[in-house]
């Protein structure tokens, strides 16, 4: 047998209870700042992969139906992606309206 107590019974240390509060707060900051930084990075991505497909169509005469095989060959290809959903239909469509509706779209 051990005589220490176990760590959530002792007494923290002066100042040890701001410091942690301080410290969620930055924890917490960090968290948000990154979600939406990668919120930021895959908004541009399907903003550009709507551009695409958009050019492709007009100038290569690609139909509606190659957004039903990105949806099928992707998820295949790009197996860690955690959005299965990624290039669904619906998505894509929406990647298309961004694209239509914000041409000159930039990566700040």
């Amino acid at each position: 047998m051990t005589s220490e107590a176990p760590v959530a019974l002792t007494t923290p240390p002066a100042g040890y209870s701001d410091w942690l509060a301080a410290l969620k707060l930055r924890i917490h900051a960090a968290q948000q700042r990154a979600a939406l930084a990668v919120n930021r990075e895959l908004l541009a991505l399907y903003w550009q992969i709507g551009r695409d497909i958009l050019a492709r169509q007009s100038e290569q005469g690609w139909g509606a139906k190659v957004i039903d095989r990105l949806a099928h060959d992707l998820p295949q290809q790009i197996y860690w992606w955690p959005d299965r959903t990624l290039v669904s239909g619906s998505l894509e469509d929406a990647k298309q309206l961004i694209s239509q509706n914000v041409p000159d779209y930039k990566i700040v």
